[in-house]
């Protein structure tokens, strides 16, 4: 690399690195702020297209694209002799790994890709692009869908125990668990590790306890060869691993040994071991802890593989000793912060929270039944068990994000599995995200209703035989009197008219205890097959329809009340057998009362039947979406939200935290995610240690200096709309959205800024009726009064507080009271503490007087809003009427670009004076040409 400014490496498929011959290339960059928190049109820093000449070298490391005539399916080496190192089989669009140095000095790891080639004569030319890390991240889920996480793929059961259980599942405090890359060690807390080694005079294994895992101390001794160290306990030595398998170990650690030079993959049984853990230790301190870390190929395959970790006292002496703590093992290439093996810990993805969802299938209702009418108050206590909707938490999302995605060639579709195993492409490092509360977030379900797909028949009904006569002047009608019922699933009920009138305003005929089949569920969509014998007597003449009606709404049998039917027209006398097979193949309502039943036109006014082998088959050829009932079980991946994508998703909780994400510059698809404030808390504390001096870099000659009277006169933080009751009620009475906030600032007249979320709020309800606070996700026609309406709802943000004492109440489920409850689960966008006070929020303000949540009826604490805890020092930062923001050259080197960072303050100062700054966009070419960069002033 002598002699050129820029070197650019790339690494095949096999861990070579290539170098590629640039020639006269701009490589100028821009690092920008914005870049950092705008999720969607993210352009990541050292973003760069260029174009790169066909040389021999650059065409033989590519693999000579360029010809047509290559067979990428075909041998070891290519046209040209060359072997497979060097890219054979690269193609456009094909991502590689790559590295750029400036005189030496690394400024960028990421990604180079070839997006196009072209040839004109002998000139060859490759349109090129370097991206970096974080764009690769973005560039796998942005075409992406919440629904596409398939990852999140889990049995729920809708047990009364399993509901109750989810609402208490976690602890909530998941600093030290990560399902996204998740630590296979088993004992992970580091329990019962044992020592290694033969036991003597100096050699010993103590142990305490830290807030994560018990920290070990090896001492060795002296004499020339003993080997001592900690393995896992005799218990925990079944960890899984496939041969090749690439596998990572990380550790905290201090003490005075050299080298790690008996670290050993070890297995119980089944061969020998690997010393696959043997590395250096550089820089290791007697009192600091340090992070070591080694990739590594899984040496075997085994279910009783473990870990050990010893030191073999080559020279003698030394009084050498280490003490380790925080050990993890996960898959993959690269080292994730110290968590515990998830198995050992399971943190619950999902929750089914207690929501009111509009549903209630009591019914006022008398009709044609017999019985006393029952009026019923759908405002009081109750609960309908279809209110029971799976929910995913926030965390669970973001993990699953984070494992990336492939795409399978012969279908198009995405996936988060690759050979039946589940990714693990990206890592994560998140204060907030492991906090307690953020914890307790989650997303309700936000669809209508609730239901599975059922494919092929759901229900069949077959009832006993019928015979059947009548003579009615020429126009006969009659309904069926089965006897007997049999149901092959629990979707429909049985009931008696005790007065049936078959066709109104003729001779007053009447039929007594006419059976019907209804419905209990009154959503579902279905079509029918129905099948029967029909035996017509000989002395019946005339058009014969027979088939089932819906009585519900008076019972009067016309040919325009049969859903389903099979007609013949019959002219002799004698007697006709018709094996019925009929079909109805659109899917319709099932809302009616039904009743068999066969009518005559025309004729002799004879009708005499047989109706035997009578079934109908609810779904027959079709798929079906029906209810979900008490103690199924569903996949829970099929309930996440549908159509939402990805980047909106994760703009919406960078936005609404006030978010930045950062490419960690040790660890390859590891990202950094921090509040405003934690990224710039040097900044904000005016942390003068940490400060970057740039006083003699700048040109003072020539810089533009600008105010911020441009800014908006007003910032409005709030939600999306939606349409609920509880909603539209807020909005009538206060003209905005519930939870929303606006910051007046009064040193411009320039048209307001939105600060939009995909999200919308959610208000809870108790009154004297019913004093369960319940997040209400429903329409109403009228306030507190009619029948509630469940609604698809905007996606909804809700904290899980646990359970609630309250008054007795009783779930019911398909009108009928099935548990005496105590408790429930008490869900808002207020997280409640220990102290049975609000503790945190999930809107930007506290709400306007319409407190219909007696959680918060005494307000809630400025301090605690969204607005206050991550927005407020932006906004007085960049509204303060002492802000400017300063363009001027810079002379940087390779090495100021190695160490960007924009979370430390910029330090100017010449003869006129010093201020801090806040560095807001650089463009960089390299360090013969002086840098633009702007900066903020620093005013807090």
């Amino acid at each position: 690399m002598d002699g050129k400014i820029y070197s650019l490496f790339v690494f095949d498929g096999y861990g070579q690195m290539h170098e590629l011959q640039l020639e006269d290339i701009d490589i100028a960059t821009i690092f920008n702020l914005e870049d950092l928190l705008d999720v969607e049109s993210r352009n990541d820093f050292g973003t760069k297209e260029f174009t790169l000449k066909g040389t021999k070298h650059n065409n033989m490391v590519i693999g000579h694209m360029f010809d047509l005539s290559k067979n990428y399916e075909t041998g070891n080496e290519d046209f040209y002799g060359y072997s497979p190192d060097y890219l054979h089989a690269y193609t456009p669009n094909k991502f590689l790994d790559a590295i750029l140095f400036e005189n030496n000095v690394q400024i960028l790891k990421g990604s180079f890709v070839v997006k196009n080639v072209s040839k004109n004569g002998n000139d060859i030319i490759y349109g090129c692009m370097l991206v970096g890390k974080v764009v690769s991240f973005f560039k796998d889920i942005q075409d992406r869908y919440l629904h596409e996480l398939d990852s999140l793929k889990q049995d729920v059961s809708f047990s009364n125990e399993n509901i109750i259980n989810s609402w208490t599942a976690n602890n909530f405090n998941t600093k030290y668990i990560n399902t996204a890359q998740p630590n296979i060690l088993k004992d992970s807390k580091m329990e019962n590790y044992t020592h290694y080694g033969s036991p003597a005079v100096g050699s010993t294994l103590t142990s305490t306890s830290t807030e994560s895992t018990k920290a070990y101390k090896v001492t060795i001794d002296n004499a020339i060869g003993t080997v001592y160290g900690l393995q896992a306990g005799v218990s925990n030595r079944n960890v899984s691993i496939t041969n090749g398998e690439v596998l990572t170990i990380s550790y905290k650690m201090r003490g005075n040994i050299p080298t790690m030079n008996y670290g050993y993959i070890m297995r119980t049984s089944g061969g020998t071991n690997s010393a696959s853990l043997v590395q250096s230790l550089p820089n290791l301190s007697t009192t600091e802890w340090k992070t070591y870390t080694r990739t590594f190929n899984a040496p075997f395959t085994s279910s009783v593989a473990y870990v050990m970790l010893s030191y073999r006292n080559v020279e003698g002496g030394g009084n050498r000793w280490f003490e380790i703590k925080d050990i993890k093992l996960e898959r993959g290439g690269f080292a994730t912060p110290f968590s515990y093996n998830p198995e050992e810990f399971k943190y619950t993805p999902y929750i089914i929270p207690q929501l009111d969802y509009g549903e209630d299938d009591r019914v006022d209702y008398d009709g044609n039944m017999e019985g006393e009418r029952i009026i019923i108050n759908y405002w009081d206590k109750e609960y309908d068990f279809k209110n029971f909707r799976p929910a995913i938490y926030l965390k669970a999302y973001i993990d699953a994000i984070f494992k990336g995605f492939v795409i399978d060639n012969d279908t198009g579709f995405a996936s988060q599995f690759s050979d039946g195993q589940m990714l693990n492409k990206y890592g994560y490092d998140c204060e907030l995200f492991n906090s307690k509360n953020f914890n307790k977030i989650f997303i309700p379900y936000n669809e209508e209703s609730f239901k599975r797909t059922s494919n092929g028949t759901w229900c069949t009904i077959t009832m006993s035989d019928v015979d059947g006569a009548g003579i009615f002047n020429g126009a006969e009608a009659m309904a069926f009197k089965p006897q007997n019922f049999t149901f092959s699933s629990d979707f429909f009920r049985n009931g008696k008219y005790a007065k049936f009138v078959p066709k109104k305003g003729f001779l007053e005929f009447r039929q007594t205890d006419v059976p019907y089949i209804r419905p209990i569920d009154n959503t579902i969509k279905s079509t029918l097959r129905m099948k029967m014998q029909l035996r017509l007597n000989s002395d019946t003449i005339g058009k014969v329809t027979v088939g089932l009606i819906d009585a519900k709404n008076g019972g009067d049998i016309t040919i325009d009340s049969f859903v389903c039917s099979y007609t013949h027209n019959k002219t002799d006398n004698i007697e006709e057998v018709h094996t019925i097979d009929v079909m109805v193949p659109k899917p319709f309502e099932i809302n009616g009362e039904y009743v068999m039943a066969i009518i005559k036109e025309g004729g002799n006014p004879a009708l005499v039947f047989n109706a035997s082998n009578i079934s109908l088959e609810w779904g027959y050829d079709s798929s079906t979406d029906l209810p979900i009932n008490k103690y199924d079980t569903i996949d829970l991946f099929r309930y996440i939200p549908k159509e939402v994508k990805i980047t909106e998703f994760l703009q919406s909780i960078m936005t609404m935290f006030n978010l930045i994400m950062v490419q960690n510059p040790d660890i390859e698809n590891m990202y950094t995610i921090k509040t405003y404030n934690e990224f710039y808390k040097d900044i904000i504390s005016m942390d003068l240690t940490n400060v970057v001096d740039w006083s003699e870099k700048v040109d003072y000659s020539k810089y533009k200096m600008d105010t911020n009277i441009n800014l908006p006169k007003s910032y409005l933080y709030t939600f999306e709309e939606d349409s609920d009751m509880m909603n539209e009620r807020y909005k009538y009475l206060y003209n905005t959205t519930y939870g929303s906030y606006r910051y007046i600032n009064r040193k411009t007249d320039v048209n307001e800024k939105e600060i939009k979320l995909l999200f919308s709020p959610t208000l809870n309800l108790n009154h004297s009726q019913n004093s369960k606070s319940l997040p209400c996700l429903f329409k109403a026609d009228n306030w507190l009064e009619g029948k509630k309406k469940p609604m698809k709802t905007n996606l909804r943000l809700l904290f899980n507080n646990g359970v609630v004492t309250s008054p007795e109440y009783e779930w019911h489920f398909r009108t009928h009271p099935t548990r005496l409850m105590t408790k429930y689960n008490y869900c808002s966008m207020f997280s409640i503490g220990s102290n049975n006070l609000v503790d945190d929020s999930l809107v930007f303000s506290e709400p306007r007087d319409f407190k219909p949540d007696s959680y918060i009826e005494y307000g809630l604490d400025y301090n605690l809003s969204l607005f206050a805890k991550y927005h407020e020092n932006q906004i007085i930062h960049i509204t303060d009427p002492n802000l400017m923001v300063l363009e001027i050259n810079a002379y940087l080197n390779e090495n100021d670009i190695s160490e960007l960072n924009f979370q430390k303050p910029i330090y100017l100062e010449n003869k006129d004076g010093n201020s801090l700054w806040k560095l807001l966009e650089l463009n960089y070419k390299n360090s013969l040409t002086p840098a633009r960069i702007k900066l903020q002033k620093i005013t807090i």
